[in-house]
């Protein structure tokens, strides 16, 4: 099987006047097989500000098909608890 090829849609308020993807200066996409059905994709962005939120959108296309999801990045806090006993 072939490595998906990966495409990223970001929130338009994120995108810069001047270029659409700050690729190596604020966001860092990266793919990464962990087995030979299994590849991760993943988008690290650096510096986040409330220009950043919304919703990322993660495309995957290679020879069998193509699938997409999307990931919605807000001001939101959510807190997780370990309540045992």
């Amino acid at each position: 099987m072939s490595v998906p090829k990966c495409e990223w849609a970001i929130p338009t308020a994120a995108l810069p006047s001047s270029e659409q993807f700050l690729l190596g200066e604020r966001y860092f996409p990266s793919v990464s097989e962990t087995s030979i059905y299994i590849t991760v994709m993943r988008l690290l962005i650096k510096n986040v500000t409330s220009k950043d939120f919304g919703t990322y959108k993660c495309v995957a296309k290679n020879s069998l098909g193509d699938a997409e999801t999307s990931i919605i990045l807000s001001s939101e806090l959510i807190i997780f608890s370990n309540n045992i006993g």
